[in-house]
């Protein structure tokens, strides 16, 4: 037998069910079946929209980077759709981390991506200052 301890008793009230059952993909479909062509669509982009912003949140919240680069085929298609993405963004993130990040939409394609990280790897590797290095080469 667990002997309860404090903690525990002051996490009950955080660790509880939703209130809302999870939505499965059979009743999200279903829902939007009942829905005009246009509308379920626009009902999707916008759920997309909402997660796509709250997952950004969670990278600009956690690490506050000064710039967040969207990138690769499906990023080409949100560039319609950066207002609703930059409004869903500033829902979940905290004001000030969102104010020092730029978030910027690119039409470069997924090989740009790799050169891009691999440039990075190159500079950091060979103008890095030797009080940063923690490692010799």
């Amino acid at each position: 037998m667990i002997a309860k301890s404090p903690s525990m008793e002051m996490m009950r009230p955080v660790v509880t069910r939703p209130s809302k059952p999870v939505e499965r993909l059979s009743d999200s479909s279903s829902r939007a079946a009942k829905l005009s062509p246009s509308a379920a669509a626009d009902a999707m982009v916008e759920e997309v929209c909402q997660a796509l912003g709250a997952g950004l949140a969670i990278i600009v919240n956690g690490l506050n980077p000064e710039r967040v680069l969207l990138a690769g085929s499906v990023a080409k298609s949100l560039r319609p759709l950066e207002a609703r993405l930059r409004a869903s963004l500033a829902r979940y993130a905290f004001a000030e981390a969102l104010r020092s990040t730029q978030l910027e939409i690119l039409s470069l394609d997924k090989d740009a991506t790799v050169r891009g990280g691999a440039a990075l790897v190159h500079y950091e590797t060979r103008y890095e200052t030797p009080r940063r290095r923690t490692t010799t080469p």
